[in-house]
């Protein structure tokens, strides 16, 4: 938070630490497995929570949740992560020019779509064309590329308009597509036949429904990289996660740190504590309410808030309070010596006077010289009810009034798109 939050327009703010998601995996009844995984070999078939996150492919998944990891099971791109950082994919080495603008990336060989046709240098210079023209779901900046060349069926050659030392990692988030299915469409956002989902990685989509928020995928067996250990993935629908886990109808569920007893030293169940990858964020619409824009207002919100309190409150101590750099700690780029906002409301009300909002109305909340008060619209969607309150309540506290607007995940993040409430 504060002065190293990123400035963006949104419109409205939400706040909490990075959570840790505690997950159990194994079967929890005497009832048929939903899957054992044995230490090797194969396992025919997973069933994991489902519910629609759109079509798996780079243009037709939602932009939140877990759409972008199904179109992964589908999609490659040319560098992939392990737990030390990027490795080599669909590019089995690259090359950086001194000057750090031109990049040439060595194409693995023998590698095939799904539907049997050879993937080559083409198909990426074809993806980076297309990523110029039609942004992914996920986000790719293409703007940054100045010239992509084909130099053999196996090397491409990237220009940058200046060097950038995010874009192996952003090339890692790319998905390359099949020049051959998709360079007639124009539409791609609302392309969903079944060839939309051809690409060259380890599954093949077989069945979908968006009305029951199921997916089916099946191993590909002329995958070029290591043989999946799961034949057979499938996403279902579970009006109750514990439940549907308990009853062996799904093999893998989060569970609530006060439930996590009931799971632990049972040899039937493997509690697996995920790295802190995700978070909540606050941001500030700078053009709404000009009070924002003031440098000591966002960083009194800084002070104001109890980080720690939301971790203990709202994740039961499953979780990390939020790193003021934006990055969590678990992350490859995490900086540990951003400035800090510990929890401080004395310092909170100290940068509330400098900014100008030295007196209190009837209701103990602040306002400048000419009257304005310090009051902000929060907008959050379903199960940020509780973090909102006890924001509101902090905020109080220093005297900024807080006036919750919900509304569900999409309508949420469409607002925060254009910048409005309502």
């Amino acid at each position: 938070m504060g002065e190293s939050l990123k400035r963006r327009l949104v419109a409205g703010c939400v706040v909490l630490g990075v959570i840790l998601a505690l997950l159990v995996a194994g079967c929890g009844s005497k009832k048929e497995p939903a899957a054992t995984l044995p230490a090797k070999g194969q396992v025919e078939v997973i069933r994991l929570p489902g519910g629609d996150w759109g079509y798996p492919t780079p243009y037709a998944h939602y932009s939140r949740g877990p759409g972008y990891y199904k179109m992964n099971l589908v999609f490659d791109s040319l560098l992939e992560k392990d737990e030390k950082g990027l490795i080599p994919w669909l590019a089995e080495k690259w090359e950086i020019s001194p000057d750090g603008k031109t990049y040439t990336f060595c194409l693995r060989q023998g590698v095939k779509w799904h539907d049997g046709q050879p993937f080559t240098a083409k198909d990426v210079a074809f993806t980076l064309d297309y990523a110029r023209r039609f942004p992914p779901v996920w986000g790719f900046d293409a703007s940054i590329i100045q010239k992509v060349e084909v130099l053999d069926p196996h090397k491409v050659k990237v220009e940058l308009t200046q060097p950038m030392a995010t874009f192996l990692e952003k090339m890692s988030k790319l998905a390359i597509i099949p020049e051959h299915i998709w360079k007639g469409v124009n539409d791609p956002y609302n392309f969903t036949k079944p060839e939309a989902v051809i690409g060259t990685g380890p599954y093949k989509l077989t069945d979908y429904s968006k009305e029951h928020g199921t997916y089916k995928f099946e191993a590909n067996p002329d995958f070029w990289g290591p043989k999946p250990r799961v034949k057979t993935l499938e996403f279902i629908p579970v009006s109750n996660e514990l439940v549907a886990f308990e009853q062996g109808q799904i093999a893998m569920a989060t569970v609530p740190p006060d439930i996590l007893p009931r799971f632990q030293n049972k040899p039937e169940f493997k509690v697996v504590r995920q790295p802190g990858f995700w978070g909540y964020e606050m941001l500030f619409n700078l053009r709404k309410n000009p009070a924002l824009a003031l440098r000591e207002v966002r960083q009194a919100i800084a002070y104001a808030i109890d980080r720690k309190e939301l971790v203990e409150k709202l994740a039961r101590g499953a979780a990390l309070p939020g790193n003021p750099g934006i990055l969590p700690p678990d992350h490859i780029w995490y900086n540990p010596n951003v400035p800090q906002y510990e929890y401080d409301p004395g310092k909170a009300k100290e940068l509330l006077e400098k900014a100008g909002f030295k007196y209190l109305d009837g209701d103990g909340i602040r306002k400048d010289e000419k009257g304005r008060r310090l009051s902000f619209q929060l907008l959050i969607s379903g199960g940020e009810a509780r973090m909102a309150e006890l924001i509101q309540q902090r905020l109080r506290e220093v005297g900024i009034e807080v006036k919750v607007v919900s509304a569900d995940t999409k309508v949420r993040d469409a607002r925060v798109k254009k910048g409005t409430l309502r």
